[in-house]
């Protein structure tokens, strides 16, 4: 073999080489933006969701105030409210909404003539139909965002699109019987101290119950108190006192859900007695389902502005709908009392869930003869 013949080949088992790792490399990145970019898109679809829920709602509020207006004897809103509200929404939570539907009060599309129907087509759009159609009672929002990728751009995407459905309802609350709303809030699902379970009203583990036949212990609901985290209860300010004054001297203040409510400071070695003057009553305690740092400025759960969602000094507690609780007894200094069950909880509510009074549920029905409070759902 010749000295050329070598250098030659040397030249080729480097360049193949080169070939080899260029190709590694390639396949580095691929599963590096698998990994990040899978990540992105994942948070992306969620902001989506919530994006979407948003509008949705934002929506049926105008068809809430259309049935206080119209049964008030004022001129009602109109489709063009409804679309701006949907669209004021969207914006604020960076998505886009191209198509948004009027619906009945169980959620299924409507013509503009009011009449159901399951084809999309001919369902009556918000913004283009002109006139809100007879027994319109909720909004259908489809919602989609577009955001470019970090790496997968190397295998040639260079972007993602995620896409939503929500549908929220107006009408008639029903069910909602009278309680003493107490300034103690706890999460819409409930992670225990020790993060081994997450419960939540009317599952299995919390069930709904209907006193006084069926209260017993075995169908006891525990709600942990915890010292931080997502089982943590907050302690609101309705603005009429000290912590123990508003709950044994309740505030009787009218609430609008979804709405937003700061914390309160107060003293918790102070309230134990307080709340347990009402072992053996009803009480309406509002379940929280997102945190803000500062006041936002409207009362649906994407109003909080981007970077401010979490707890501060001046926690702000999302409420959407509410539960009837009949209270057992409450240990809230408990150190970890036995009647806790553990978990690593400071302390528990006991009792029975006995009522769920969410933005509804909302009934049937619309017009000036609809009684009673009228609030929104999300229902799907």
């Amino acid at each position: 073999m010749t000295m050329h013949t070598t250098l030659l080949r040397r030249r080729r088992d480097g360049g193949q080489a080169l070939v080899l790792m260029a190709l590694a490399l390639v396949g580095l990145l691929a599963m590096a933006g698998l990994i990040i970019d899978g990540g992105n898109a994942w948070s992306q679809q969620r902001l989506t969701q919530n994006g979407t829920d948003a509008a949705s709602e934002a929506g049926a509020v105008v068809l809430a105030q259309v049935l206080v207006e119209s049964r008030a004897g004022i001129t009602p809103k109109t489709d063009t409210d409804v679309h701006d509200a949907v669209a004021t929404s969207a914006t604020h939570n960076g998505i886009a909404v191209p198509h948004a539907y009027y619906t009945d009060y169980q959620g299924n599309l409507l013509t503009s003539d009011g009449v159901v129907t399951s084809d999309p087509a001919s369902a009556a759009k918000v913004g283009v139909v002109g006139t809100i159609p007879p027994k319109a009672q909720g909004v259908r929002a489809l919602g989609q965002k577009s955001f470019r990728t970090y790496l997968a751009g190397v295998v040639g995407i260079n972007s993602f699109a995620a896409g939503a459905s929500a549908t929220t309802v107006a009408g008639g609350l029903t069910g909602a019987t009278p309680g003493t709303v107490l300034p103690v809030t706890f999460p819409v699902v409930v992670d225990t101290c020790d993060r081994t379970n997450s419960l939540q009203p009317g599952s299995l583990d919390w069930p709904i119950v209907s006193p006084p036949e069926t209260t017993i212990l075995s169908n006891e609901s525990i709600v942990p108190l915890c010292q931080n985290g997502p089982g943590a209860v907050g302690w609101l300010d309705f603005g009429c006192g000290t912590l123990s004054y508003q709950i044994s001297h309740p505030c009787n203040i009218a609430f609008n859900i979804p709405t937003w409510i700061q914390t309160t400071p107060g003293n918790l070695n102070n309230v134990d007695s307080d709340m347990n003057a009402y072992d053996g009553q009803k009480i309406m305690l509002p379940l929280f389902d997102g945190t803000c740092k500062t006041a936002p400025p409207g009362t649906l759960l994407g109003d909080c502005p981007i970077g401010q969602q979490g707890v501060g000094d001046n926690t702000y507690y999302h409420i959407p709908y509410f539960v009837g609780f009949l209270l057992d007894h409450a240990y809230i200094q408990g150190n970890n009392h036995p009647e806790c069950g553990g978990n690593g909880s400071t302390g528990c509510l006991k009792g029975w869930f006995v009522q769920l009074v969410r933005q509804g549920p909302v009934g049937q029905g619309a017009g000036t003869n609809l009684a009673g409070a009228i609030g929104i759902q999300l229902i799907k």
